[in-house]
């Protein structure tokens, strides 16, 4: 994700600095001119469109995921913060 951001950030002496950078070549005439050439193309591939039943299952899977992530999220932050008062938890593999 970060290689589609405008901008970088690095650490230097004086801590956090960030730069901008301008993305090249991506316009949107360079982008007509790729549909145009893939369009044309003999041996182009086109993926088949999904159904809502398709959609909607790949949804839920994408909210699951969401919602594990945030709970592993908030236990390592509550491990911390117990750490930080002297209080350590096991983790459990």
């Amino acid at each position: 994700m970060i290689g589609r951001m405008p901008w970088i950030s690095r650490f230097d002496a004086g801590g956090l600095r960030e730069t901008v950078r301008k993305a090249r070549g991506k316009n949107d005439a360079a982008d007509a001119e790729a549909i145009c050439e893939a369009v044309t193309r003999q041996t182009m591939r086109f993926v088949p469109i999904k159904s809502r039943e398709q959609q909607a299952a790949l949804s839920l899977h994408r909210v699951r995921q969401l919602l594990i992530k945030q709970r592993t999220q908030l236990v390592n932050m509550m491990r911390s913060v117990l750490a930080e008062l002297g209080t350590a938890i096991p983790v459990e593999s």
